[in-house]
């Protein structure tokens, strides 16, 4: 099984194509960039807009009909975040969604938003 998920920009605009596999395997179908996963209509429901991290992430949540956004990683999309984001409400509530992703060697990059070492 594969699953495909359009990465857009802030505009909507497909700007790459990305692939998770059966096993696991995530690539980038070659000639695209990374961007933003979001469904037409992504911001039509009065909810709050949810930011998660990937395609399988944010598929999930529009499944059940959430206000999502997903991110390319931990770190990414942050441009393009501001440029689909600009003309939202700012009364509308935004949540992040970390991870619970905690590596063998103590990085947590869902808790801490970087590829580093936690602190604190």
């Amino acid at each position: 099984m594969l699953l495909e998920f359009s990465e857009r920009d802030g505009d909507g605009k497909i700007i790459g194509i990305s692939a998770r596999h059966v096993d696991g395997c995530k690539k980038r179908i070659f000639g695209g960039s990374s961007g933003l996963t979001y469904a037409d209509g992504w911001d039509a429901v009065d909810e709050p807009i949810l930011l998660a991290e990937g395609g399988s992430d944010t598929a999930a949540q529009m499944t059940i009909g959430l206000s999502v956004v997903g991110r390319p990683s931990n770190t990414g999309g942050a441009k393009l975040l501001i440029d689909l984001l600009f003309e939202i409400s700012a009364n509308r509530e935004i949540i992040v969604i970390g991870e619970r992703d905690q590596k063998p060697d103590g990085r947590w990059p869902g808790r801490s938003g970087r590829h580093g070492q936690t602190t604190g």
